[in-house]
């Protein structure tokens, strides 16, 4: 790698299934549980990630991998059972994450109550001009130049991914927009009867 960059590593266990008179039902695809390595380069290997949350035939996964580290990476796939395994080995490597896989704002390498703070503040930035890696940074995971609900939808994906189903529901929540709106409606309401009750010469002995 020539600059900091995102890998999305997807390992997927292939092949064939078909009956046999002396085995049955053969599944190529199911021989062995295989376990996905990252490591970075130099006079020693470092480990950057590693996962193994499949069992045998389950596809596993690296999403948004942080490279910070110019250099050579190396993938080591290996199988726990002594069987012959064919895989597919997918890698995309991009200047961001894909969206709706990191939600990791400041790159720290953990999705947190940081990270939703900076989405939220990012509500009022103008985003305007700002390049893609920096877009991500303020909470527009999409790239499309807006911090909008689209990205509260890839954001809360993300946060799941990260921290387990539902985490996201366990961070302090903002107001649904019809919530605010109805606010909003009520206030100003309550605000014009004041007003009225102020000038009107029937309370003007209160």
């Amino acid at each position: 790698m020539t600059g900091e960059c995102f890998a999305n590593i997807l390992l997927t266990p292939v092949g064939p299934t078909y009956t046999t008179v002396a085995q049955g039902l053969f599944n190529a695809a199911a021989m062995s549980d295989l376990d996905l390595q990252l490591f970075r380069d130099g006079p020693r290997l470092t480990r950057v990630a590693t996962v193994d949350q499949q069992g045998i035939g389950g596809a596993e996964w690296i999403p948004a991998q942080l490279l910070s580290e110019v250099g050579d990476y190396l993938i080591r796939i290996a199988g726990e059972q002594d069987f012959n395994q064919f895989y597919q080995l997918d890698v995309l490597i991009g200047e961001t994450p894909v969206a709706g896989t990191s939600a990791d704002l400041n790159l720290d390498g953990l999705a947190d109550l940081a990270d939703w703070h900076i989405f939220l503040a990012s509500d009022v930035i103008d985003l305007n001009g700002l390049g893609p890696k920096e877009l991500f940074k303020h909470g527009d995971l999409n790239l499309d130049g807006d911090n909008n609900e689209l990205d509260l939808d890839l954001f809360r994906t993300a946060y799941d991914l990260a921290n387990g189903f539902g985490a996201f529901d366990t961070l302090p929540q903002i107001p649904e927009p019809a919530a605010l709106t109805l606010i909003g409606i009520a206030t100003t309401i309550l605000l014009s009867i004041r007003r009225r009750m102020v000038h009107s010469p029937f309370c003007s002995s209160f």
